[in-house]
């Protein structure tokens, strides 16, 4: 008689599967030859849950990304708070810039790690996303073919926000570096995206300088949980549940001004007569959104202008503001050079920035060194790529490019002092001249990016940190409270200076009229 078939107990199965899985994972750690796996920079052996890793991360993450350059492979791989990354060095940026088996939009939503949550209602908006790419780059291209004549309304606004919020006060007083720098861009680009109708608005500008961070916030609180949760919990997260709220109070204030929008051109189309609105993002997107017979949720559409284009913008202009004051000797010069750009008595005039060399060179230098993080170009392939040396990116691969050639001697000399006439000389150089312009791409200063995918902004950045700084510089004597610069910290891969650093400020008689 055969011996009767037992099943083991469901208990001792489930113990048994995971000895199993945990044992075979071991194994293929000890040995499958190491250089067939991309090198993790911050693996320790026995951290199954990468604790350890994503501690050393948070702790300096810059030095991970140098430690993993200096071994000299083609690239490597870094455990971060948000999934693990693979950097690789500049050099591969060109050949990756405009191939299209490797995504900066698309595949990122879909990717196993889901970084950025981009289906998550109230985080659609991230530029990084796919929504309404086909209407707001676009509307990005529109913007730069109109930055001539938004010089002038640029320029009030900055005008605006400096006499309302820094006064006409000639006595010394304090300013918030941080809150003044976002304040003032916020004003600016809310003048482009939305208009002169909400540029203005104080509950508009609450929310759009809120909105960015908010949407940080809401990043770390739903990535906290695990991710197979992130499509429920989302609606229960009070962070995210802001982000919503603030979205739906965004709506409400820019559905009048776009209800109005079409009015208006409704009657401009009646009585063929020639357009007279201002030029806004909101209103170039919507009628081009309707004229392609495209969906388009125009408040988060403007919110992706918006949030793109705030922070990063206002975090630079403040680092070089903190730059400037630390080299009080950069103030008459500058000052000099706007007096001759604009010295015609007509006011702010888009060709009169291009005359700005010094100080697009402080602008430069200033983003060289604090850069707006330690990471760019994020690219994710959508299938198994291998490169011209035979350096394979695997399907789903999430990879961005490290910033460390911005310290090369040879491009750089003395790399790691401030020098803010660095770009005025570059200029001088036949070989070089081409790569001194603060809007330049290119694979030794990866800012803004490089390829099809490069920043669209760079050029509204450009102006609007030239109009904000011949403003200050002109109307403005100002110095930092106390005698150090704030630290530049890191956070992440994002450089911050500390937000609680304060300048004094006073005002002073401008040589020229903007």
């Amino acid at each position: 008689m055969d011996s009767a078939f037992v099943l083991p107990h469901p208990a001792s199965m489930g113990a048994s599967c995971i000895l199993g899985l945990l044992l075979l994972t071991i194994l293929r750690a000890l040995l499958i030859p190491k250089k067939a796996l991309p090198l993790t920079i911050n693996h320790h052996r026995w951290d199954i849950f990468n604790r350890r890793a994503i501690q050393d991360f948070t702790a300096n993450p810059q030095d991970l990304v140098k430690a993993g350059l200096k071994k000299g492979s083609p690239g490597f791989r870094i455990v971060t708070n948000t999934g693990t990354f693979l950097v690789l060095p500049e050099r591969y940026s060109e050949e990756v810039k405009n191939d299209e088996r490797f995504s900066a939009y698309e595949a990122l939503s879909r990717s196993p790690l889901q970084i950025l949550l981009l289906e998550l209602p109230g985080f659609e908006s991230i530029f990084e996303g796919l929504m309404h790419n086909d209407v707001v780059l676009p509307g990005v291209a529109a913007m730069n073919r109109q930055l001539a004549s938004l010089t002038r309304p640029m320029s009030e606004e900055v005008s605006h926000y400096l006499q309302t919020n820094w006064t006409d006060d000639p006595d010394w007083h304090t300013q918030s570096v941080s809150a003044s720098m976002s304040g003032l861009i916020g004003q600016v680009v809310a003048r482009v995206i939305v208009g002169p109708e909400l540029c203005r608005n104080k509950e508009y500008h609450a929310i759009t300088l809120d909105y960015g961070m908010s949407r940080g916030r809401a990043l770390v609180a739903i990535h906290a949980w695990p991710r197979a949760l992130h499509p429920l919990i989302h609606w229960f997260l009070p962070a995210c549940r802001n982000v919503r709220t603030q979205i739906q109070r965004a709506e409400k204030l820019i559905t009048p001004v776009l209800e109005r929008n079409r009015r208006e051109r409704a009657r401009q189309s009646e009585t063929r007569s020639d357009p007279q609105q201002a030029f806004s993002t909101l209103a170039w997107s919507d009628e081009y959104a309707r004229g392609q017979g495209r969906s388009c949720n125009a408040t988060l559409a403007q919110m992706r202008f918006t949030a793109s284009s705030i922070h990063n913008t206002s975090d630079l202009l403040g680092k070089i503001i903190l730059r400037i004051c630390q080299r009080p000797d950069l103030i008459e010069p500058l000052r000099r050079e706007i007096v001759a750009a604009f010295d015609g008595g007509s006011g702010a005039q888009h060709h009169s920035l291009g005359k700005l060399k010094l100080m697009e060179s402080v602008m430069k230098e200033t983003q060289r060194l604090e850069p707006a993080g330690e990471l760019n170009m994020f690219r994710v392939a959508k299938e198994t790529v291998t490169l011209s040396d035979g350096t394979t990116i695997p399907k789903g691969t999430i990879f961005g490019f490290s910033f460390q050639n911005r310290f090369d001697p040879s491009m750089y000399p003395d790399p790691e002092t401030f020098d803010p006439y660095r770009f005025m000389r570059m200029r001088q150089d036949p070989v070089k001249a081409s790569l001194a312009s603060f809007t330049k791409t290119r694979s030794t200063h990866l800012s803004f990016g490089l390829g099809r995918h490069a920043c669209p902004g760079r050029f509204m950045v450009n102006d609007v940190i030239k109009l904000a700084l011949s403003h200050i510089l002109l109307k403005y004597d100002f110095k930092l409270v106390g005698k150090e610069l704030p630290k530049l910290e890191m956070h992440g891969f994002v450089y911050a200076r500390e937000p609680t650093a304060k300048m004094l400020v006073r005002r002073r008689r401008e040589e020229v009229v903007l």
